[in-house]
Order: C-alpha cells, then sequence, then structure tokens
C-alpha cells in the first residue's frame, strides 16, 4: 500500500467534515453527554447509538458491532485504505470548560478485507487531557454499554528497550502508571461495578493472551510492558527522574491510550470486554526523532494482514 506521509498527517481532520459536517442528516447523529451525568443518562445515550449503529445501508436493522478501534489521530491515514466508514456520532457535552472539538468521534465502518463492521474513535487521550478525569470514559462506556466486546487501542510509544526500533510494532501486556489523572476518579454507578477492579487483568481477559501469542509467532509483534506518565509538557523534569528509575523494568513508555484501556476495563465487570493496547514505536527514549512514513508503513501492513486475528 503506496503511503503519503502529509495525506495521513491531515486524514482525521479531512474525514471529520466529511462525514460529519458534510454528510446527509441520517448518517451523523449528537450524543449529548456530560462528564458527570446519572447512569439512566449514559444508558439511555448508549441505547440511541446502539440503534443509530446497527442501521444497515439498506435501511434495514443489523447487528451492532462487537469490535472497537481508538486510534490516535496522527495515525488515521496509516489505516484508512482497509474501511468503508459508514456513519458517524459526534460526542458533544454541555460542560462550559470543554470544547467539542477536543472530544471524540466515533465511526461505524466496514473493515473490507473481512466484511465485518466495527466502530472506529478517531482520538486517543492523554493524562494532560483528563479533565476532568472521566472525560476519556465518555465514549468508551457508551460503546461498551451499547454491546462492544473487544477493544483495541492504537497509539503511538517511546521505546526503552534496545530490540526495538521506529516502526515496529507491540502488544501491551501490563502497564504501570505514574500518573496522577485517574479516569475512575469521580461518581461511581454500583451496578458497573466496583470503582477500582484490579488492574493486573486488564489486557489477560477472555481470548487476549492466545491472540498476542499468535500474533507475536505470525508477525512478530513483541509482547511488552508499559510505563504509562503524564504528559510531558510541565512534567519534564519529574517524568525523566521517574523513568530513570524504572526504565529497565518496562519496554515502551507511553503517555496515551491508557485511560481507555482502564475504562473499558472497569466496564467489564458487567460483561467482559477484551483489551489490547497495540504500540507503534514513534521513536527511541532519548532520542528527537519521531513518526516517519515507515512508521505508517508498518501499521498498515497490520490491518491488511493481522486485523482479522483481532475483529470479531
Amino acid at each position: 500500500m503506496e503511503l503519503d506521509y502529509k495525506h495521513a498527517v491531515n486524514y482525521s481532520t479531512m474525514i471529520r467534515k466529511k462525514y460529519c459536517e458534510d454528510a446527509k442528516e441520517d448518517k451523523v447523529i449528537k450524543l449529548s453527554v456530560g462528564i458527570i451525568q446519572s447512569q439512566k443518562e449514559y444508558e439511555d445515550q448508549a441505547e440511541i447509538l446502539k440503534n443509530f449503529m446497527m442501521i444497515n445501508d439498506d435501511g434495514k436493522t443489523g447487528e451492532f458491532p462487537k469490535t472497537c478501534v481508538i486510534i490516535g489521530t496522527h495515525l488515521w491515514g496509516a489505516i484508512c485504505g482497509f474501511f468503508e466508514i459508514k456513519r458517524a456520532a459526534q460526542i458533544v457535552t454541555p460542560s462550559s470548560f470543554l470544547q467539542t472539538k477536543a472530544l471524540p468521534t466515533i465511526y461505524k465502518a466496514v473493515h473490507l478485507k473481512t466484511g465485518k463492521s466495527l466502530l472506529i474513535i478517531d482520538r486517543v487521550l492523554t493524562p494532560e487531557q483528563n479533565q476532568p478525569e472521566a472525560m476519556p470514559g465518555i465514549p468508551v462506556r457508551l460503546m461498551c454499554l451499547a454491546g462492544i466486546e473487544r477493544v483495541l487501542i492504537v497509539s503511538d510509544v517511546t521505546a526503552t528497550d534496545q530490540l526495538l526500533k521506529s516502526g515496529d510494532l507491540c502488544l501491551v501486556k501490563e502497564h504501570c502508571g505514574i500518573c496522577t489523572n485517574n479516569p475512575l476518579i469521580g461518581p461511581n454507578f454500583d451496578k458497573w461495578g466496583t470503582r477500582f477492579p484490579d488492574a493486573s487483568k486488564i489486557y489477560k481477559k477472555g481470548k487476549t493472551k492466545m491472540i498476542r501469542k499468535q500474533l507475536k509467532e505470525k508477525y512478530h509483534i513483541r509482547n511488552v510492558k508499559a510505563l504509562w506518565v503524564p504528559s510531558l509538557k510541565g512534567y519534564q523534569d519529574e517524568v525523566e527522574k521517574t523513568i530513570a528509575k524504572e526504565l529497565l523494568q518496562f519496554d515502551v513508555v507511553t503517555h496515551k491510550g491508557i485511560s481507555e484501556a482502564i475504562i473499558a476495563h472497569h466496564m467489564s465487570q458487567t460483561k467482559e470486554k477484551e483489551v489490547f493496547y497495540l504500540g507503534v514505536v514513534a521513536r527511541k527514549y532519548n532520542e528527537s526523532s519521531t513518526l516517519m512514513a515507515h512508521s505508517w508503513s508498518s501499521l498498515a501492513s497490520f490491518f491488511e494482514n493481522g486485523f482479522d486475528l483481532i475483529i470479531l
């Protein structure tokens, strides 16, 4: 697949305009969900999302997708050629201190190789953006309530392991965080389970371990330990010292996507959700280089050849 680097970077903006601003009214909806809402309000919005995403091109009601991909904005372009987008749901909030553009959009798409439907969220948030802390939970909770069974988070990571190089893919098997922002802080609805479930099982439920093994054997995608850090902006000295102490215990460092993994795991207490975190190595630790075209090519290759092991 020929990949245009500039097109990859700008793809998220292009697709949001096409499928949200310029789309026909029956192809896009807006879901109004505040940061702190009652359980019933969340469930009502999830039901709206479910009914909307179950509608097929012929207008008839089909099945709700079982798989969701949450991907970083700047990685959208790497996978655009493997999906056909059908519908879009914009998340909006009445909160005066949050801008609508900071919230993700949920797309219904068809994976062209398998013909299966899935949902795609076009933004991965950093701890710095978790204000208030429950913000990343909005689209993830809605999808879990609507019926999603498997979540794949895709984000760039920084490699601390010398064997990993820029462009490599890896699957997180466990993480440890030094972030003060936890997406589970805030009101907890008892029906969803305990506020802080055992985080050691986030990436170990259902068939996750077996699938990670298959991806490692077939596509040489390593299983790694991740260190979750705050956004480096404003935290450089603190993060540098902490990472230096922990460096040998972790293979990659990330400040994005873990909030979504925690929320999906939290929602697994009522019905199990399988969580995968696919890291794209953007750079080596202490190196200034960042995501280049070959990194996008690695990700594109995965969605062309390996994604059929993930999608339900």
